[in-house]
């Protein structure tokens, strides 16, 4: 009776959490896409509208996916959140090239524009460079068992698992910085930006503990420290019970 009631206590909670997160990351969405929608004729106000999407719902999406307390994805399998990320972070990629593709065509047709020389244009730039190697990177860890031949698999994840960290906190930034751009500010108020700049930064850090957790776990595994459900072998058996010994006995071997 106990465990049924912190059962539906828990799930309770992913579900308020859960509902939380999305809210925030559908108040940045509106925030940041109402203004270029409403300008939709300006080529400027494509590549915020196509950016901005590439980042919030897609490649948030395609970290949230593997977090356990992510209500909607739980009950998939993993292969098939593997092919889910890879989808979404294909149509990301897309995306976020085609964004800034839009921009440096626009600033082609105006004499001596400066080209990636903003913070926003910079951090931009380097989240592009970041992607196009994490791809790759992610393709390779898709394949990772039949190229386990020339690096171990769990290298290969630890590697994309870096870069597409790297990829998503750049293009936050990139974001962030975005908001007090001169066309942005012209529209928004000193106190909105700095609103947005707060519910962007929980998003990134939320979307990202589930990739940190796994991080630290192919870390753990890279050094041959084998772990038990999150436990290091050294630990288990340590003032524990027999019963929680035996509840933790698979290996993260990957």
């Amino acid at each position: 009776m106990a465990e049924n009631s912190y059962f539906k206590l828990s799930e309770s909670i992913k579900t308020a959490l859960n509902v939380i997160y999305y809210t925030l990351c559908v108040i940045i969405l509106i925030y940041t896409l109402w203004i270029p929608i409403e300008a939709y004729s300006v080529p400027f106000s494509w590549h915020v509208i196509i950016s901005t999407l590439s980042l919030i719902p897609l490649a948030t999406e395609a970290l949230m996916l593997f977090a356990s307390d992510n209500v909607w994805s739980q009950g998939l399998e993993k292969n098939t959140k593997k092919y889910m990320h890879g989808i979404l972070m294909g149509t990301s990629t897309v995306l976020m090239i085609t964004g800034i593709a839009v921009e440096i065509d626009r600033g082609a047709g105006i004499a001596d524009y400066p080209h990636f020389t903003s913070a926003h244009a910079i951090t931009g730039l380097i989240a592009l460079i970041f992607l196009v190697f994490g791809s790759i990177l992610g393709l390779c860890a898709l394949f990772a068992q039949s190229l386990k031949g020339f690096l171990r698999p769990v290298i290969t994840k630890f590697i994309h698992n870096v870069l597409g960290n790297l990829t998503f906190i750049f293009g936050i930034v990139s974001l962030c910085c975005g908001f007090y751009t001169n066309w942005f500010a012209w529209y928004t108020s000193e106190a909105s930006r700095m609103a947005a700049v707060i519910v962007t930064a929980i998003i990134c850090v939320w979307s990202l503990i589930h990739s940190f957790i796994s991080g630290f776990k192919q870390i753990q595994a890279i050094m041959n420290v084998p772990v038990y459900r999150g436990v290091p072998i050294e630990v288990q058996g340590v003032n524990r019970p027999l019963s929680v010994i035996r509840l933790s006995r698979h290996a993260i071997n990957e």
